[in-house]
């Protein structure tokens, strides 16, 4: 779903200077829109991802609404100037919730399946994913939105609802089956010694039994300032 970032930087700027009549300083207007919109509302759009489920149910939203966004954009171009930029306005608008939504998404969701002792691992594993869309975007946003037109539009709507709509239960089964923990805590001082005294008490009782007599006969454990027992 990160292939979304480039409708807005890519194909929507290329679509409205060479697809439809609305004037190209839209393009500076609604990059400005997304931007202050990401600063203030990120911290209220990330509430309720927090869980696993609900971290799954803001990435469905989110495909939902980006697939509203590009449905707008595509009708764009059918309209005068007025329509195309009121159109333009809502989709973007439509378009940074969705971004918000599946950020705060995708966070929940690479935290919260990750085990304890594995943050690393699948955090990287989940940016190679990021990345991955992030390069194949171009190539699949222009080649729908800008040689296709309206259908190419149309087909990436159904290709982020269907994607959004996957994230609940692929999430649910990676719950299911997730590895568990394999930290161990380390033992203590206390539990180190507990443990030397049920294997066979401490050095001094060691020295005991290795001697045979013990104190009383002058072995290795026997106290100080004690001369050893004659025969």
């Amino acid at each position: 779903m990160s292939m979304h970032f480039s409708l807005l930087t890519l194909a929507l700027p290329l679509w409205i200077a060479g697809h439809t009549i609305a004037p190209v300083w839209m393009i500076s207007v609604l990059t400005l829109v997304n931007t202050a919109m990401v600063v203030l509302l990120q911290v209220r759009a990330a509430r309720g991802a927090v869980t696993l489920p609900g971290a799954a149910r803001a990435s469905r939203r989110a495909g939902a609404v980006i697939a509203l966004a590009c449905v707008l954009f595509a009708a764009s171009g059918a309209l005068p100037t007025p329509g195309a930029i009121c159109l333009l306005c809502v989709g973007s608008l439509a378009h940074v919730i969705g971004e918000l939504r599946h950020s705060a998404g995708g966070w929940g969701i690479s935290c919260g399946l990750a085990p304890a002792d594995a943050h690393g691992q699948y955090q990287g594993t989940y940016g190679m994913g990021y990345e991955l869309g992030k390069m194949l975007a171009p190539v699949v946003v222009t080649s729908l939105a800008l040689g296709w037109g309206v259908p190419g539009w149309l087909v990436l709507a159904g290709l982020f609802l269907l994607l959004g709509a996957l994230v609940p239960p692929v999430v649910r089964w990676a719950g299911r089956t997730r590895p568990t923990s394999a930290v161990t805590e380390p033992a203590t001082s206390e539990t180190g010694l507990a443990t030397r005294r049920r294997g066979g008490g401490s050095i001094w009782q060691a020295g005991r039994r290795a001697d045979g007599a013990g104190t009383a006969t002058g072995g290795i454990g026997a106290p100080r300032g004690r001369a050893p027992a004659r025969p």
